[in-house]
């Protein structure tokens, strides 16, 4: 016996039921309510849908990828034909990162944060990109240091400014009051 539930048919039907319970007397309201509803359960239904497949979708994925990981593989030359030992792509994967960070390079002068193979000479990669990390890195606080100095000088120059203007406007207030009681 095959039972074929639609979601949509399941929706409607439960909104029907409240719009019919709750606004029998109100045509106009009736449809629209009906109408929010049905939006509303479907948006729920479709909420608890997704996060139900994406986690199933996940940990089938999750599960997958390990096993391919671990799956034994035997190397092959470029006619297809095996040599060396059996490996596991997880080992391999460890091995080509590996050989990448400790690949001798230098920077690209044209191609500003790439780097160009160097046979002769030239630093492991790990190492000219951490220091172009934190070189940028550098930059960037030294910039926000400069700003926030220029920014403080500034405040002291507009304190020492405002200091003086109002010691020099009270010692001419002084001048002209002691100049006036000597005249009176």
């Amino acid at each position: 016996m095959d039972i074929k539930i639609d979601q949509s048919a399941v929706i409607e039907a439960a909104a029907q039921k409240v719009a019919d319970a709750v606004l029998a007397d109100y045509g106009d309201l009736r449809d629209w309510v009906e109408k929010r509803i049905e939006e509303e359960i479907s948006a729920m239904v479709s909420d608890d849908v997704r996060a139900t497949v994406g986690q199933r979708i996940d940990t089938a994925l999750d599960t997958a990828l390990a096993n391919v990981l671990e799956q034994k593989i035997i190397p092959v030359d470029i006619w297809g034909e095996g040599k060396g030992e059996p490996t596991t792509i997880r080992e391999q994967l460890h091995a080509r990162a590996l050989n990448y960070w400790e690949e001798r390079v230098e920077p690209d002068k044209n191609n500003r944060g790439h780097y160009r193979p160097r046979t002769y000479g030239g630093e492991p990669r790990h190492r000219l990109v951490f220091k172009d990390v934190a070189e940028e890195a550098f930059r960037k606080a030294m910039a926000a240091n400069v700003s926030e100095m220029v920014a403080a000088f500034r405040d002291a120059m507009k304190r020492d400014a405002a200091k003086t203007i109002a010691a020099h406007i009270e010692n001419i207030i002084n001048n002209r009051v002691v100049e006036s009681t000597r005249k009176g």
